[in-house]
Order: C-alpha cells, then sequence, then structure tokens
C-alpha cells in the first residue's frame, strides 16, 4: 500500500492540509484517504525570524499534539490496520475543502504549541504570540520497500 501524504499546518487559525489526497471523516476522527503510516512522525518545525525564516531539527514520535490559544489540542496518532493517521478531535476541525482541515478563525488566535512524544519522553517547542511561527511539516512514516 502506498505512504500517506505530508500534513503542513498553518499558524494563525489552525489550517491543517494534506499535500495530496483528502481527508475522510469516521465518526471520531479524520484520516487521509490514500495510503497508510508505518508507525510514527517526523515533525519539522518552522519558526519565523525578524527577516527570515528557520527550519528545526526534524523530531520522531509516535503521536503529535498542537495546541491552540484557545485551550484546544488537536492529537495525530495511527490507529488500526493497516495503520492510518488519525487526527482529533474530529468535532473541533472544519472541512473547508477535500485537502484542508481548520481549526479558529484567522486573526483570533495562534498556536501556542507543539509536542512530539513518544513512550517514556517527548519534545516540545512552545510559541508566545502569533508571529513565532509559520508552519509545522508533520511526516508520516513510509513503508521500508524491499529491493527484489
Amino acid at each position: 500500500m502506498p505512504d500517506e501524504p505530508p500534513i503542513r499546518v498553518k499558524n494563525g487559525s489552525m489550517t491543517i492540509t494534506l499535500v495530496s489526497s483528502e481527508w475522510k471523516g469516521s465518526e471520531r476522527a479524520w484520516t487521509p484517504l490514500a495510503g497508510t503510516n508505518a508507525g510514527g512522525f517526523i515533525v519539522v518545525v518552522e519558526v519565523r525570524g525578524r527577516s527570515r525564516y528557520a527550519l528545526g531539527q526534524p523530531v520522531f514520535g509516535k503521536e503529535v499534539e498542537i495546541s491552540y490559544s484557545s485551550g484546544a489540542v488537536i492529537k495525530f496518532k495511527i490507529g488500526g490496520r493497516p495503520g492510518k493517521t488519525k487526527v482529533t478531535p474530529k468535532k473541533l476541525l472544519k472541512k473547508i475543502s477535500d485537502q484542508v482541515l481548520e481549526y479558529g478563525q484567522p486573526g483570533k488566535g495562534y498556536i501556542t504549541g507543539v509536542e512530539v512524544k513518544v513512550p517514556g519522553t517527548s519534545w516540545r517547542c512552545t510559541f508566545r504570540g502569533r508571529t513565532g511561527l509559520s508552519e509545522i511539516d508533520i511526516y508520516p512514516l513510509p513503508h521500508m520497500r524491499r529491493n527484489k
């Protein structure tokens, strides 16, 4: 089965975009329609400096939580067989188009932090205002291909 597409999370209103494919809703979560996840995520945070953007070091995790200034927390984790990325809570996210989910309203809030978790440890990055973060890129782990 093909790999799931990368997910791009933009600041302002929290905009969650699939690079390709589309979001499919279940009772409790949003999942990418195409592909599967091999068991985790590589997360890269792009921060804004005074005159440029800077990419952070890639971080591996089994679960990603993004916090918003309203107190909401959006979670990305793997579930089911085959493994699919689940984005919850579904009820907080509005489907804007086939590829875009949104939380909040532009100019009314901002992402306050991202936490990447693996069993026993976690990595966290926080933001004090809406100008510190450009985007968060979440790459579902690809499946290993065997050479024949």
